[in-house]
């Protein structure tokens, strides 16, 4: 079936889009922002009212808080006490964020929203580390006595934005790996 070029819209499709879906594609990057205000928020409520190194106060019988302060990667990897390497980590982590957010923007779809989840944690995780050369952790996930991390919930934003983005490009990777 042809198509006549006449009847064709010079708009770009998203501006001829239905409005549900254009209301929808501004989701990601609602979750985004409500995400990163949902961390910063308990990041100042965690400074305000927990002590660091205070035994912890038990929400769940494997989860308390207790204030913490991560300068390094995950888990406290790559801690550095020179303000260059501190530096050099805080370029590291902006860059890695802005590619997510590049990256998120051309993404459609459940690819999309996994992005959107990961930069809802990076985002303020970039800001906390400007603001105090560390990230602010305050969850304690333990079994009895033994604690395996402490984090924050941009960290939880973060990890489900990654499995959700391994469960959505798995399959096609797969499939690539299968064709000829």
């Amino acid at each position: 079936m042809q198509v006549n070029k006449a009847m064709e819209s010079p708009l770009p499709q998203s501006a001829t889009a239905s409005p549900s879906s254009s209301r929808r594609s501004y989701i990601p990057f609602i979750a985004v922002m409500a995400g990163g205000v949902i961390d910063l928020l308990t990041k100042e409520w965690a400074q305000t009212v927990l002590q660091p190194y205070q035994p912890p106060i038990a929400i769940l019988p494997w989860l308390s808080v207790r204030l913490g302060y991560n300068e390094g990667v995950s888990f406290s990897l790559l801690s550095f006490d020179d303000p260059a390497a501190k530096t050099a980590l805080l370029i590291a982590t902006a860059l890695l964020t802005l590619f997510f957010a590049t990256w998120m923007v051309r993404a459609k779809g459940s690819e999309r929203l996994a992005l959107a989840a990961v930069l809802a944690g990076a985002i303020p995780n970039v800001i906390d580390r400007a603001r105090d050369g560390r990230v602010t952790d305050f969850l304690d996930l333990h079994i009895g006595d033994r604690s395996f991390f402490i984090f924050n919930l941009a960290d939880v934003w973060i990890s489900i934005g990654a499995l959700l983005l391994l469960s959505t490009l798995l399959p096609s990777l797969r499939a690539k790996r299968v064709t000829p």
